[in-house]
């Protein structure tokens, strides 16, 4: 297979699947079971402990996974470039 050829075919592939992958998330809640979200317990704590409480009770930081979903881009993508010597 031709590098031309190798590259474009490389880039509709990774469409496809991006675009596959689509049109499972729209059709995924269709197969979803609803089950209630269960109650929360309320804790009283004393007002020295609240601070460390709410501490601990915030959801995990998720700011990480967009600088990954690009560093793992960028992995694939530079060697892809590289590969080309046509420019």
């Amino acid at each position: 297979m031709t590098q031309k050829l190798r590259i474009p075919l490389i880039f509709l592939l990774l469409s496809v699947l991006a675009l596959g992958g689509l049109a499972f998330q729209v059709a995924a809640p269709f197969f979803q079971i609803a089950t209630p979200t269960p109650e929360g317990q309320v804790i009283q704590a004393e007002e020295e402990d609240s601070e460390a409480l709410l501490e601990q009770s915030q959801a995990a930081n998720s700011d990480g996974i967009a600088f990954l979903g690009i560093l793992i881009f960028v992995i694939i993508l530079v060697p892809l470039l590289v590969l080309r010597k046509d420019w």
